[in-house]
């Protein structure tokens, strides 16, 4: 099995800035109750990220459209940042 490294050091840097964000969120704000927000804006960051970095590509977008199905896999990829002629 091949690792693909550029892919797991993209990951792993969109990773840690999701902590960091959330990390100086909840400095800022803390509260038990604002766990929605702070996954909200985990979930944001990551995926902005991962867009940024292009962290996922062809061979990704293909995998997830055979796990998904080709309509739930074309909403992921414009969420993702891939082009849906990739699936």
């Amino acid at each position: 099995m091949q690792i693909d490294k550029r892919a797991l050091t993209r990951a792993l840097v969109a990773s840690a800035v999701m902590a960091a964000v959330i990390l100086i969120l909840e400095q800022i704000l803390y509260a038990r109750h604002l766990l929605p927000v702070y996954i909200l804006v985990g979930s944001v960051a990551y995926i902005t990220l991962i867009r940024a970095l292009r962290v996922l590509d062809r061979e990704d977008f293909q995998l997830l459209s055979q796990l998904l199905g080709k309509t739930p896999a074309k909403y992921a990829a414009r969420i993702l940042g891939g082009q849906s002629e990739h699936i």
